[in-house]
């Protein structure tokens, strides 16, 4: 990991990676984490059942091919393991095997076969959710491993999205908080010393409040002494006045009985004539109840109906919400027919107008070369004529001339 992250470091040092860059390293990282996360489930004690097909379902989930690559790679992996095996019955090193001449003859075929059967089985999901779904017999070591690798994504993810800015930022923030530290033990240490100072002073006040809670202490006891006679007089007069309020209430409670008899007899009266008016009531609640009840059960009634009702409402609504996108579609496809063919038309007469521009414009050079061939060839017999005038020209004078000494004879 620190050779990682020095790498990292390194790299943010002479470059900036771009999002895309870093979003590609992370999404190869991840990659890696899911295979090795499915890879890991393959077990020694799961490959043995593979091997001897002991695990049928497993065996028909993977397939013939499949089972096939990975009996090849066990059987590839068990000569590795025996060309690595000594003498001694220890295995030797990656390095003393490189050492030797026949190294690659046996690793080569295991790396592709190992290569192969990964990549089958990346392309067979099920074969991979099989393979999950038995139990887990992964190591302590191969889960902390996953950890740890998770665990370097995570700071990989955070290394890549950090720049050399938010670097400087943070290192800054660090020396800020470093100096805040540094002025808050400052600060702690003054307090401290203040601290100190105000223990002696309440050392000094509590000496004082010792004293006067002993002054007030006396001052209590004397209080309570005289307390004391006070409640022994309160005493006295207290039973006394006691005495006079027991009698008045006698006398007030054999008037108040009287009284009560009274009432009570008042209230007998009432409660039968109260009676008559309950009896009417109760029979008037059961008859408005009666009344309540057919009213609730009608309303039943009428909820189930409505009920009904807005179900067939909704089917009827959902029927033509069908119809009319089904009719949508269909009158899509038309609109997209019809696009369709305007733009072939479209084609066909731009296809029509370049071609007859081409015409005309072979019309006009054909026209232009006619035209310059005639007028060659008039020019051509022109010449021919001014020729044939200037020899009949040259004819005649040589004629004249011979005939001017016959004419002397």
């Amino acid at each position: 990991q620190r050779r990682v992250h020095g790498e990292v470091r390194n790299v943010s040092k002479m470059t900036k990676l771009t999002n895309v860059d870093a979003q590609r390293v992370l999404a190869v990282i991840e990659d890696m984490l899911e295979k090795l996360g499915w890879a890991s489930h393959l077990t020694p004690e799961l490959l043995q059942h593979i091997s001897n097909g002991t695990n049928e379902e497993l065996i028909k989930t993977f397939g013939d091919e499949l089972l096939r690559r990975f009996q090849l790679t066990m059987q590839l992996e068990r000569q590795f393991e025996s060309f690595a095996l000594q003498t001694d019955g220890t295995s030797m090193t990656i390095s003393e095997m490189q050492q030797k001449p026949d190294y690659d003859d046996v690793y080569k075929p295991l790396k592709t076969s190992v290569r192969d059967l990964y990549r089958k089985l990346a392309e067979n999901p099920s074969a991979i959710n099989a393979i999950k779904s038995m139990p887990d017999g992964r190591t302590h070591a191969t889960l902390r491993f996953l950890n740890s690798l998770s665990e370097l994504k995570d700071l990989t993810l955070r290394r890549l999205t950090t720049t050399v800015e938010e670097d400087k930022a943070r290192s800054e923030l660090l020396e800020e908080y470093m100096e805040k530290e540094k002025q808050a033990n400052l600060d702690r240490r003054n307090l401290q010393k203040e601290l100190n100072h105000i223990r002696r002073e309440r050392e000094k006040a509590a000496s004082t409040r010792t004293d006067l809670i002993t002054k007030l202490k006396a001052e209590l006891q004397d209080l309570k002494h005289w307390t004391q006679q006070r409640s022994a007089k309160l005493e006295e007069e207290s039973q006394a006045r006691e005495e006079y309020q027991r009698k008045a209430f006698e006398e007030k409670e054999s008037v108040l009985s009287g009284q009560l008899q009274k009432v009570t007899d008042e209230l007998s009266g009432e409660q039968k004539s109260h009676k008559d008016d309950e009896d009417h009531l109760r029979k008037r609640k059961m008859k408005i109840e009666n009344e309540v009840e057919q009213w609730i059960n009608k309303y039943d009634r009428d909820m189930d109906a409505k009920v009904q009702e807005v179900v067939d409402i909704k089917a009827m609504y959902e029927e033509e919400r069908r119809k009319l996108t089904e009719l949508e579609e269909h009158f899509a496809k038309i609109d997209a027919e019809r696009e369709r063919i305007s733009e072939e038309q479209e084609i066909i007469a731009e296809r029509q107008r370049k071609h007859q521009e081409k015409e005309n414009f072979r019309h006009r050079m054909a026209a232009k070369i006619q035209a310059h061939w005639k007028g060659l060839v008039t020019r051509r017999d022109f010449e021919k004529l001014k020729k044939s005038k200037k020899k009949k020209k040259k004819a005649g004078k040589k004629g004249g001339k011979r005939s001017k000494p016959g004419s002397a004879k």
